[in-house]
């Protein structure tokens, strides 16, 4: 989960998720190029 500034929190079931840690490259690149780039390429997830 996020929001236009920063990841808010997350559900994670078969994976580990390191929160912090992703916040931070999120912070770094921001949170929609994390979304669309990142996340979407590297995760087999959701994000809402």
């Amino acid at each position: 989960m996020y929001n236009d500034n920063t990841i808010t929190g997350y559900t994670a079931v078969g994976i580990t998720y390191d929160l912090d840690g992703q916040k931070e490259i999120a912070k770094q690149i921001g949170v929609e190029e994390y979304i669309k780039a990142w996340f979407s390429e590297n995760m087999t997830g959701t994000c809402e």
